[in-house]
Order: structure tokens, then sequence, then C-alpha cells
């Protein structure tokens, strides 16, 4: 076996070699290469999350265009632009919804821009690749002709561990002046990677490596090409401006344990696309037409039915339905009847609290409330009761967040919150600690329970 002074480097067999030997050797150079690439980038993205001088910049950045709408609590600046949804919309979950949807799918192009900056990004992950191509091309040279390296390449492409590229609703315009609308088409998950999200991968990572002193914020910002192109564009709360803005939907659930208010809170797993490790309201999730029935599925209600099974309890076949399955195969689970059924006896309700824009990447959340007033929902569930017709099952979360999380005290998902002296988590309520919308989800979700229980 060959050496190599990088730690961690798999060996090069000096051959002969097999099949099987070349596939472990295949898989076990993914790994360490995703491992190194994606560590560095995500350390230097920590380093700004990590600084408090970072959202100090996105609260200069953005203060002309958000003004006082601008998340701040405990003397904290968050980077999101939050609009509280009014309370003549607050029990309409729709309300937020312009019909009809704009359906047609082919109108969801990205400015060019974006394409390219993407690239260098993808080429910051891929830095490996020609160290080790010579390797390869040593280990398959004349021995196996049929493992071809353009073969081998393709297999290696450096990725999160779980790819999904459906659709999405995407915002076309946003409405908040006496009411709050959202002017809604349909978008390709990729298209929002590429724009969106390399929005904010290009702030974090320029302000990770770069660290600018606050006088010196306007020079650091004519390094930032995305975020200066669209600003000059127009304002992107309230447009897309060719970028693919996919809308999310962020649920916070309220309930009572041990004669304490909970929420469901857990830091996202290391195999979902973006924001790994940090913490999420549950659930969380894509405004999305799962199985392409547009019209169907553009609904707020049904999309938090369909997450609330999947996230909450795990339903596997929740996570990649059928095409052919009609949109509403799943309302007949019993989990579902009977948050349902408490909900028709007002022992629970749901809420629309408002939308989020999340400024590093200019994405819009709807954030909304599930607020349990029964206690024995969370009792049931603990012992996967029987209650009526239904057979009740328990908390199960699912992939996309972490299992056996320890790094916070949050205990089995549950954050402890105070509704009576308007505490929001305090020992994790920090900017660097959450997916930002999760903030916004938490705060608006909060101040509207406080409102309905009577805490105000």
């Amino acid at each position: 076996m060959g050496h190599n002074n990088d730690p961690g480097v798999p060996p090069v067999s000096l051959g002969p070699f097999n099949t099987k030997e070349v596939e472990k050797y295949i898989r076990d150079w993914r790994q360490f290469l995703s491992n190194r690439c994606y560590k560095e980038l995500e350390e230097i993205q920590a380093s700004a999350r990590a600084n408090p001088r970072f959202y100090d910049y996105i609260e200069w950045l953005y203060q002309d265009i958000c003004g006082d709408n601008i998340l701040r609590y405990n003397q904290l600046a968050f980077p999101m632009a939050v609009f509280p949804a009014p309370k003549t919309q607050r029990d309409d979950l729709e309300s937020i919804l312009v019909k009809p949807l704009q359906t047609d799918p082919g109108n969801d192009e990205i400015d060019k821009i974006f394409e390219d900056t993407g690239q260098y990004y993808d080429k910051k992950v891929s830095e490996g690749w020609q160290d080790w191509k010579k390797k390869l091309k040593e280990l398959v040279s004349g021995e196996s002709p049929e493992i071809s390296l353009e073969k081998i390449k393709n297999h290696l492409k450096v990725s999160p561990a779980r790819s999904w590229d459906g659709y999405t609703y995407r915002m076309i315009k946003f409405e908040h002046q006496e009411q709050l609308k959202l002017t809604c088409g349909i978008g390709k998950y990729s298209n929002s990677i590429k724009s969106c999200d390399t929005i904010e991968t290009e702030l974090l990572v320029h302000f990770g490596e770069k660290n600018p002193q606050s006088s010196d914020f306007s020079k650091f910002t004519e390094k930032i090409s995305l975020v200066r192109y669209i600003c000059d564009k127009g304002n992107p709360l309230e447009e897309s401006l060719g970028r693919s803005a996919a809308i999310a939907i962020s649920t916070l659930v309220i309930f009572i344990e041990d004669g304490k208010y909970k929420c469901l809170v857990k830091p996202r797993s290391e195999e979902v696309a973006v924001h790994q490790n940090l913490l999420h309201v549950i659930p969380s999730f894509m405004f999305q037409p799962v199985v392409q029935e547009f019209d169907n599925e553009y609904s707020i209600r049904h999309n938090i039915y369909r997450e609330y099974l999947e996230e909450i309890f795990g339903r596997k076949d929740l996570d990649n339905p059928r095409k052919e399955w009609n949109y509403d195969f799943f309302y007949d689970d019993p989990n579902l009847m009977y948050i349902l059924d408490l909900e028709k006896k007002k022992k629970a309700r749901f809420y629309f609290t408002g939308v989020a824009i999340n400024l590093l990447n200019l994405r819009p959340e709807i954030c909304t409330l599930l607020l349990i007033k029964d206690p024995n929902w969370i009792k049931n569930h603990g012992r996967a009761k029987r209650v009526n017709s239904y057979q009740l099952t328990k908390l199960n979360f699912n992939w996309e967040y972490k299992s056996g999380d320890k790094s916070t005290n949050i205990s089995e998902g549950k954050g402890r919150i105070d509704l009576t002296a308007d505490l929001v988590m305090p020992d994790n309520f920090k900017p660097e600690k959450f997916v930002p919308p999760a903030v916004a989800a938490l705060k608006l979700g909060v101040d509207v329970a406080r409102e309905e229980l009577g805490f105000h």
C-alpha cells in the first residue's frame, strides 16, 4: 500500500486489484474529500455566524430597506426582516396567498450571475480533484477498461448526502401594507440553491475570510457582488429580481408537558442541503407541490399537515411520494386526525403569524403556529396510546434532524419556553445557533401565543 502525509487520505493500492477494491477506494476518497472540502467552507461560514459584528453588518446593509422590520430581541439584531400578520389574517392560514397561482414552471429562470458565482463555489468545494485524479489514473490505467475515469468523476461529485430537486412555490411579489400578500409561481429547488443560497454563501465566506471592521463595511460591500447586484435592481424584500426565491414554511408547535410550555426544536442533521447543525423549529419545510398537483397543493394548511406527519412522526412515504398518488393520500393518518379532532374541540389551533425574509439568502418564510392547549397531546403520543379510534404513534423526528444530540440543553427535541415572562428559550436564543427563519417563527409564534393565552 502507498503512503500519504495527509492524515486520513485513503492509501493507494499498487495492484493488482479487483472491482470491489476500486469501489471501496472510491467510497473512501469521496468521504475524505467531502469531509475536507465541506469542513473548510463550513468552518469559514461558522466563524462569520459566531461573529457579532457580522449581524451588525447585516443590519447596516439592509437598514434603508428594512427599517424597523429587522428583528431585534434581547438587545441582539437577527438577520431577519419580520412582518407580523394582522389580526384580521391570523385565523386564516390561506390569507397570505394570492390566487390564482402562476403555474408555468418554465418561467423559473435565474440571472446568469448566479450560475457563474455558483460555479466558483463548486470549484472551491472540488479543489481536491486534480490532486487525486493522478492517483486514480495510476490505479485504473490499463487494468480495468470498464472503469472509466469520467464514470469515477461523476460518482465522486461532492454533494450533500441527500439531494432533491423538486418543484417549489416561489415568491414573485410580496406586499406588506394593510394585509400581507404573496404572489407565487412555480420554481425548482436547484435554482433556489444556485441563486438564494449562493447569496448566503458569498456573504458568509467573504465575511469569515475578511472579518471587516465596522468602519470598513462600505469598502467590504464593494466585494459582495450578488447582494449589490440584487439591491441595484430593486427591493429584494418585495420582488424576486432574477433569483428563484423558494418559499418555506416554519411552524412553531407549542404544547404543555409537566405543567410547562414547550416547543419542538432540534438541530438540523448533516444530511440536509443547507444549514446543517443549526437549530430549527419542527416542522420547517419547503412550500412545495410534492405530487405536482400544483393548484391543489397550493395551500399552507395542506403543507403543514404533510410535514407534521413526515417530520414529527417520521412517516417515510411522505419523503418522496409517488406522483400518481392523490395529493391528500395521507389525510386519514390517525396522528393527523387526532390533532384535527383537538382543533374541532378548540383544544388546539393553527395560526398564521407572519412573513419573514431571511436577510442572508433573501428567501421568504411563512411563519405559523400550532398552539396545543390539551396537555394529553404529548402524553398520548408518548405512550403511543389509542385515543377514540385513533392509534397514535410516538414522536419520531425524521432524518432532517439530528438524533441523540447533546450539544444544547434541548431535551428530545423539546425546548422550554416561558410564555409568562416573554422569554424565548433564553439559553439558546442567539443568532449563531439558529437557522434564521426559526428565530422569526419563534418570536412571532410566542407573541401570538402569549396574546391568545392572556399573558400579554
